[in-house]
């Protein structure tokens, strides 16, 4: 045994020394070629620690841009809303305030870029903020087509003097809505209703077309905290639709102030008043106003409003149950063409006949037996001489009050006030006609004693005077001077046919059509 380990230990030796040269000539040969190993294996480290690096700035960017809170950093924003809603014609903004925050750091903002139909007003985030300072973006929405709806992104960018970092807000939506729905998308409803009502007593018409009373809308609108809604009074009187209930249809109204069946005026008119009103000068707040033309019938009156609501939502109120307005409506009143106005001719105080003759003709309206006739409305009038059967005349023309025609003269014996005419003043539409002597009419008026100031008492024809004491608001006079060459006191005497045309104060149309000889009035 002694001798065989004799035998192994030389071999021993020489293995382990093969084993110390073969580690010098590994780590020799690993020195001699670092420069081949070196670089790879740094190069591999160092693009794992930018890939960490690099991890972490996108990280932080991300955080930046996605953000939800109105604080980060030194950098603070506030927006008034996220969504922009707007009629057309009409606009709505939204109102973006930063803050810095920073103890001792001033904030670099650069402009606010929008896309159209968006745009800045009144900006004041120009160059830099100071510590605690703040400045806003005013966003406008004014739409010029229906088709102006989207979104996008509000970014902010800014800069505390390291490069520039983005701050994104939420999204901006904005849309616009037709001008028949009303905006209440800052509520969320819970209860509606549309009433329609009148401040007549008398819930009458006449269905002449022209009768048209005031009528009202009550909307009611809680909220889900059970508070009433405060709406814009204006943007649903311009949004809403009238309709007549038949059966279980609505009849919309969908042209307003256009002759139809039923209609609807956004302003009063001469003919807006309720039944057994004198006057229709309280009307002047109201804003819609309702007629018809189909007599005879029971009309239930509603309406319908659309809304837009917080969801986006657009959404329909409709009257229903109590809330309708239930009219009746009269058939037009048939005037006949005789008897309907009062022709009185009036004496002068130092008339007698002459070439010149003068002449003033009260003509008042027979309220008594029609008493709509208290208010009406002349549209023309005629003036025809009948005195050797039908000859000149004026033709119909337009009535109109010239306030021109009160020539206000004192007349000097009481110093009160007249109507004067003067020979060759107003020479109106003259009546003429020649057989064996000539008469020609050069002056002719019908004067609206609605307008005549209170001072004045008489109508002055050169020297001829005519008191007015016994006229009223309703009368008119139709004033007459005519001339005659070679005349005798008859054949002077003209008989004549007036015929005026017009309107009741409830626009039931007349012709009255009157013959002096009945009445043995001449000119």
């Amino acid at each position: 045994m002694i001798r065989t380990r004799d035998n192994l230990l030389p071999n021993l030796m020489l293995i382990f020394s093969l084993f110390l040269y073969s580690s010098q000539v590994f780590s020799s040969s690993l020195e001699s070629n670092s420069s081949l190993f070196a670089p790879s294996i740094k190069s591999a480290f160092e693009e794992v620690s930018e890939m960490n690096e690099m991890s972490e700035i996108k990280e932080s960017e991300s955080n930046v841009s996605n953000i939800n809170s109105s604080d980060i950093s030194n950098i603070k924003y506030q927006i008034s809303t996220q969504s922009l809603i707007s009629h057309l014609g009409k606009q709505d903004e939204a109102i973006v305030t930063i803050t810095n925050t920073s103890s001792s750091e001033l904030l670099k903002i650069e402009p606010l870029q929008l896309p159209l139909p968006l745009q800045l007003q009144n900006e004041t985030c120009m160059g830099e903020l100071h510590p605690s300072q703040s400045c806003i973006y005013k966003v406008n929405f004014s739409p010029d087509s229906l088709e102006q709806n989207g979104e996008i992104d509000l970014k902010i960018i800014y800069s505390y003097g390291q490069g520039d970092k983005i701050l994104n807000l939420k999204k901006l939506k904005y849309r616009t809505i037709p001008k028949n729905v009303i905006n209440l998308s800052q509520f969320d409803e819970v209860y509606s209703s549309l009433n329609i009502g009148t401040v007549c007593a008398d819930k009458i018409i006449y269905a002449n077309g022209n009768h048209n009373i005031p009528i009202f809308l009550t909307l009611n609108i809680t909220d889900t905290n059970y508070k009433k809604v405060n709406v814009n009074y204006d943007e649903v009187y311009g949004a809403v639709q009238i309709f007549v209930r038949r059966g279980n249809t609505n009849q919309f109204i969908t042209k307003y102030n256009e002759k139809g069946t039923y209609n609807v005026l956004n302003k009063k008119n001469k003919f807006s008043r309720c039944m057994k009103s004198p006057t229709n000068h309280s009307y002047s707040e109201h804003k819609l106003f309702f007629s018809s033309s189909n007599g005879g019938e029971n009309i239930i009156i509603g309406g319908k409003i659309d809304y837009i609501n917080r969801k986006g939502e657009i959404k329909s109120i409709q009257t229903s149950d109590n809330g309708y307005l239930n009219l009746h409506s009269f058939d037009k009143i048939i005037y006949p063409t005789e008897n309907l106005f009062h022709l009185v001719q009036e004496k002068s105080t130092n008339f007698g006949f002459t070439a010149s003759t003068r002449s003033v003709i009260k003509v008042s309206p027979k309220v008594e037996n029609y008493p709509n006739l208290y208010h009406y409305r002349l549209k023309s009038f005629s003036l025809t001489d009948t005195t050797f059967g039908e000859h000149q005349t004026t033709g119909l023309r337009p009535l109109k009050f010239k306030k021109e025609k009160f020539n206000l003269i004192p007349i000097y014996n009481h110093g009160d006030f007249s109507i004067n005419y003067k020979t060759g003043d107003n020479y109106e539409m003259p009546i003429n006609y020649n057989y064996n002597y000539g008469r020609k009419f050069g002056l002719l008026d019908l004067v609206s004693l609605k307008h005549k100031p209170n001072n004045i008492d008489s109508i002055i024809i050169d020297d001829s005077y005519f008191s007015l004491a016994s006229f009223q608001a309703n009368d008119l006079a139709l004033i007459t001077q005519s001339y005659c060459y070679g005349c005798t006191h008859v054949s002077a005497d003209v008989y004549f046919k007036l015929t005026m045309e017009g309107f009741d104060a409830f626009g039931n149309d007349f012709k009255f059509i009157s013959d002096s000889r009945q009445n043995n009035l001449y000119l």
